[in-house]
This record gives C-alpha cells, structure tokens and sequence, in this order.
C-alpha cells in the first residue's frame, strides 16, 4: 500500500512538472519584456530589443512580448521586421487580437493594403465580433471613404455592444450608424449628390 502511495506521489509530481516549467518560462518572459519596454521607453531601443528576443526565447508562446517587439520595429520603421514578428507570434503565440492589427498595420505600411485588408478578414473570421479589431477596421475603412464597409462594421459593432450589455456604448454607436447610412444613401447615384454629405463627414470624424 505505501509503494502505490510514493508511486501515486511520483505520478502526480511528473504530471505537475510540465505545468510547473510552463509557469516558470512564462514569469521569466514576462520579466525580460517589462525590461526591454522599460529600455525602450527610455531610449535605448537596442537594449529593448534584445531583452523582448529573450523573451521570446524565454516563453514562444508569450504573445505580449511579440506585441511589444513589432510595436518596438514599427517604431524604428523597421516594417518588415515588424511584419515578421507579428507573423511569427500568430503561429507560436495564444491569440491576440493585437498580433493581427500589428501585421495589418506593417503591412499598410508597406504599401501593401490589399493584403492588410485579407489579413483583416482572417482576423474577423477568427476573432467573431472582437471590438477592437471592428473599431480598427471601421477607423480603417472611413479613411479609404468606404463608407458603406463602416456602415456594416457600425451596426455589428453595435449589435455586439448590445449583446455584452453595454448600453450606452451601443447607443453611441447606433448614432455612428445611422449618420453613416445617411452618408451612404447621399452618395448613392440614383439619387444624386446631397449638399449635406460634407457636413455629415464633418460630424463623423468629429469624434
């Protein structure tokens, strides 16, 4: 009976280790990412740099210091670095809606919209209703003057707000949406240009 005993204590000491280790690499990462943004909020970016790369190294998974090292190489306009660092976070990392607006803003940067707004979509896909990737993607979408794709973002963004109980939220945006539909149906061919739609874009971007 005291051998099943040890070899039950020793079973559940195996099982604990993984998660143990796992606890350890993710503290440790955590340490040398505040380090590198501390480093880099003071200036010294090469410093902040390579203690955001140890913690990388540190815990793969830690999506916190993939957003803060291509937050880091945007900064600097190092765009493909960034690029390549959001990317690789998407893979190794647990999702972070931040991963995917990084990428999409290297990318942008890069002159390459079309596959900004590909990488959006897959985002959108994946995230189901994210308020900050649709805030991100309607603020993108009412600086290119597409007016009616931040319509539609507006009115799922205040479904979604409706659906978490955030009253006030989904009333603000209500009234975005219906000023955008307002826009939309002033530019609509058939019924000819409105003198009001400079006003109503006025309003909108009054924010």
């Amino acid at each position: 009976m005291r051998v099943l005993v040890m070899l039950a204590g020793v079973a559940v000491l195996f099982a604990a280790s993984p998660l143990a280790a796992q606890d350890a690499r993710r503290a440790r990462a955590t340490e040398l990412a505040s380090l590198g943004v501390r480093f880099a909020e003071a200036g010294d970016r090469v410093s902040g740099r390579a203690y955001l790369r140890d913690a990388i190294t540190a815990d793969p998974s830690y999506a916190e210091a993939y957003v803060e090292l291509g937050e880091l190489e945007l900064a600097r306009a190092s765009f493909h670095d960034a690029e390549a660092t959001f990317r690789v976070g998407l893979v190794r990392a647990q999702p972070d809606v931040r991963l995917w607006i990084g990428l999409a803003r290297s990318l942008v940067a890069l002159g390459a919209d079309d596959d900004a707004e590909a990488v959006l979509a897959q985002a959108d896909a994946q995230l189901h209703d994210d308020p900050a990737l649709l805030a991100f993607r309607a603020e993108r979408a009412e600086a290119r003057g597409r007016w009616s794709v931040a319509l539609a973002l507006a009115r799922r963004m205040a479904s979604a707000a409706r659906s978490r109980g955030e009253t006030e939220r989904a009333s603000e945006l209500e009234a975005r949406a219906r000023a955008l539909a307002v826009l939309v149906g002033s530019l609509d061919p058939v019924r000819g240009y409105d003198r009001g739609t400079s006003s109503i874009r006025s309003a909108l971007a009054d924010r």
